[in-house]
């Protein structure tokens, strides 16, 4: 697993290894600085004027820094600084006279060299302010934005807010001939938590972060913000070994080791025994979706409890699963048939029929579970469900998207997108669950495992029964190993990502059905 840091953490690693770890603060900032040098050169860039964007904070002195060593290599650089120097930090000071001495001297021993051209804003973004950095930005090959890291929590105002917001709309009129950004470790205006746009952003075509990825690097719209995201070792110590698993992780196709191991002397009932408890009249494609991606992940063997108009559908194009109906006069023995997990919820309506049998499986069932679609619906509706729910003593996974989400926690989907990992967390607390919390990136958040981000995925999932097929992975997943849901959660996450990335790929995002994501785990799981 990758750490994906938040602004918090990645401030506890600079001031242990600044502190405790042998490497000086000073340090830190140079090699940083020598990082985005390299960058900068194996960029390609030198011909053209290079334009640095700097704050009064540890961001903007990586920038100062940055600027002496460019100016060492002979290349012409402008600069804005912002904010008030009164307040600018020790590091920012101790770059600032290395920078300006190296300019004293250049102006003795040098006379044609280029030099530096530096601007201040402090206070108001004038009119004065505008046409000054204009005329730096115009020629310009290069801006690298160095006003605000990850320590951003607040939305830019003032002098901040009106540098960023000028040189945005700058390179929005100039449609792609314009100078490419840098953006040294979080593009400024973008949260490093949330990914949230903090009233104002500057758009990177590159980020080059240190250390560690931050959360708002993966999630929207911040992943869109920092166009192509570096990681630079500037000897920050181990995030593990110091503090622990961090807040959140992400990961990628070495998760596949985690899958259920499978050997030759065994038989359907080695790989467990999934129930389906899904679809409603008309809405068998639901049920046949869910159950046949439970199967595709090696289950061995799933029972599907549906409406009776639904089974000549689904033995059609299903006969390897085990039907069962669930009409008005279903009993608590349908759930005596030795399951090892169960999924629950997808086509199912919230009928009275569809709440009673939400009910007795809460009641007679005691194998993990994962609840979706209209069980989540019924859920938030019902108390006594919910409450039924949170006292379930053998493992709940909820895989809520944003609406069905923002019900169940009584809130308003804008509040959930501000930040969806503590949105992810707080349902996992409220219902002492796994949170499968489904979105562009969808976070899993397990209360004693942390948050894990999916990064994989495209706009072509953005289709009918994807959610469907998402609970039939994680649904075969956890009946081959019950005793881990939360692994279950995140495997079948990410399984789900990379078929859709597959199918994608194949088909193309418009033509994508949701069966074509079952397809597209072929070769992942074979």
């Amino acid at each position: 697993m990758e750490a994906v840091l938040s602004g918090e953490e990645t401030r506890k690693i600079d001031e242990y290894t600044s502190r405790q770890g042998g490497i000086e603060a000073a340090w830190l900032m140079e090699r940083a600085a020598r990082a985005l040098e390299a960058e900068i050169l194996a960029w390609g860039f030198g011909g053209s004027p290079v334009l640095l964007l700097c704050g009064m904070g540890n961001n903007g002195g990586d920038g100062i820094a940055l600027a002496r060593m460019l100016l060492e290599r002979g290349m012409q650089v402008r600069m804005v600084t912002v904010g008030s120097k009164e307040r600018a930090t020790t590091r920012w000071r101790l770059q600032r006279e290395r920078l300006d001495d190296l300019n004293r001297n250049r102006s003795v021993s040098d006379k044609n060299h280029p030099g530096m051209t530096e601007y201040h804003i402090e206070g108001a973004f004038t009119e004065t302010d505008r046409v000054a950095v204009k005329a730096l930005l115009t020629g310009a090959e290069l801006v690298v934005d160095a006003v605000f890291g990850v320590g951003l929590a607040r939305p830019l105002a003032g002098a901040y807010a009106g540098l960023i917001g000028m040189v945005a709309a700058y390179l929005a009129d100039a449609e792609g001939r314009g100078p490419k950004v840098l953006a040294v470790d979080m593009p400024s205006g973008i949260s490093a938590d949330t990914g949230a746009v903090l009233g104002t952003a500057l758009p990177a075509d590159i980020t080059l972060t240190f250390g560690y990825r931050k959360r708002g690097q993966l999630l929207y719209p911040g992943a869109v913000y920092c166009g192509n995201v570096r990681v630079a070792d500037i000897g920050f110590a181990d995030f593990w070994r110091t503090f622990g698993r961090p807040g959140c992780v992400t990961g990628g196709r070495e998760l596949l080791k985690e899958l259920p191991p499978r050997s030759a002397d065994t038989n359907k009932g080695s790989y467990g025994k999934l129930l389906v408890a899904a679809g409603s009249p008309g809405m068998a494609g639901a049920a046949l979706l869910c159950a046949a991606a439970g199967y595709r992940t090696g289950c061995g063997l799933v029972y599907v409890l549906t409406p009776e108009e639904n089974r000549v559908i689904l033995q059609a194009r299903l006969p390897e699963a085990v039907y069962m109906c669930s009409d008005q006069s279903i009993g608590r023995e349908v759930f005596s048939g030795g399951f090892s997990a169960a999924v629950i919820g997808p086509g199912l309506s919230k009928a009275p029929q569809a709440e009673r049998l939400l009910r007795l499986a809460l009641e007679e069932l005691s194998v993990p579970l994962v609840l979706d679609a209209d069980a989540l619906n019924l859920i938030a509706e019902k108390e006594e469900l919910s409450e039924a729910v949170k006292r379930y003593a053998h493992g709940v996974i909820l895989t809520p998207h944003r609406g069905e989400m923002a019900r169940l926690l009584k809130t308003t989907i804008g509040e959930l997108k501000a930040d969806p990992v503590k949105a992810a967390r707080e349902l996992s607390e409220v219902f002492g669950c796994i949170c499968v919390a489904k979105d562009a990136r969808t976070v899993v958040y397990g209360k004693k495992q942390g948050g894990y981000i999916c990064e994989a995925g495209n706009d072509g999932m953005a289709t009918g029964g994807s959610g469907d097929v998402l609970a039939g992975i994680i649904g075969g997943l956890l009946a081959q190993r019950p005793s881990d849901p939360y692994t279950a959660a995140v495997l079948g996450v990410s399984i789900h990502a990379w078929a859709g990335d597959n199918a994608a790929e194949r088909q193309g995002k418009r033509f994508m059905l949701a069966e074509d994501i079952i397809e597209g785990m072929r070769e992942i799981l074979k």
